[in-house]
């Protein structure tokens, strides 16, 4: 058990080392050698870097990763970074429900990857949503409005676009598209006749 704990301490601070590292690189424009990037591996390490915050908010983060295992080019650490201030604000948003829940999801549309982060909570108010990803803009109490600015900078910088919008369900849902590497040679109905599952049951959290 000691030995897990200390491996966790040890990841943890390695990667914050990256991710200063990869802001710093950020802030000053400068290039990092791209690489390709598992989107699926990179929505599932986010959830477990928070997954001590997600058990202390009693709340739940799901998964519907497309098996097709969604490939693209960039910076996997900058990208992480994506996934970890999503996670953040959908679970900070869901904190009004009394089931907090997050669902991300990955989906590969012909030449793009589309990642999907969706809160229950109260949603977008008209007042709010053209201003979400202004500098230093924020509706919590204790926010900085750095955020999404710099999701937003990330993301531009991989050659994509991140968009927001409330779901039907409920809530809101953040959705991040960006240029695929590696795209299925099956089309879905293709991987459904061959028995492939297209949404998984995978969790984190309560």
């Amino acid at each position: 058990m000691c030995g897990e704990i200390f491996g966790d301490i040890v990841a943890d601070n390695v990667l914050a080392s990256d991710i200063i590292t990869r802001v710093r690189a950020l802030v000053r424009r400068e290039e990092l050698p791209p690489q390709p990037v598992d989107v699926n591996e990179i929505c599932r390490t986010s959830a477990r870097v928070l997954q001590y915050d997600v058990v202390s908010r009693q709340a739940e983060i799901t998964f519907a990763l497309d098996p097709r295992q969604p490939t693209v080019t960039g910076d996997p650490v900058q990208l992480q970074q994506v996934v970890l201030n999503l996670l953040v604000n959908a679970l900070d948003a869901s904190t009004a429900s009394t089931t907090p829940h997050v669902a991300v999801s990955t989906t590969v549309r012909g030449e793009e990857v589309e990642i999907a982060v969706r809160d229950n909570g109260p949603g977008l108010t008209k007042d709010v949503q053209p201003h979400l990803f202004e500098s230093f803009f924020t509706t919590k109490p204790h926010g900085l409005g750095l955020g999404l600015p710099i999701v937003q900078s990330i993301i531009e910088r991989h050659h994509g676009r991140v968009r927001a919008e409330n779901a039907e369900e409920g809530g809101a849902i953040f959705r991040v598209t960006l240029p695929g590497t590696r795209t299925a040679r099956e089309s879905p109905s293709a991987l459904a006749k061959a028995g492939v599952v297209l949404r998984s049951n995978e969790r984190v959290g309560a």
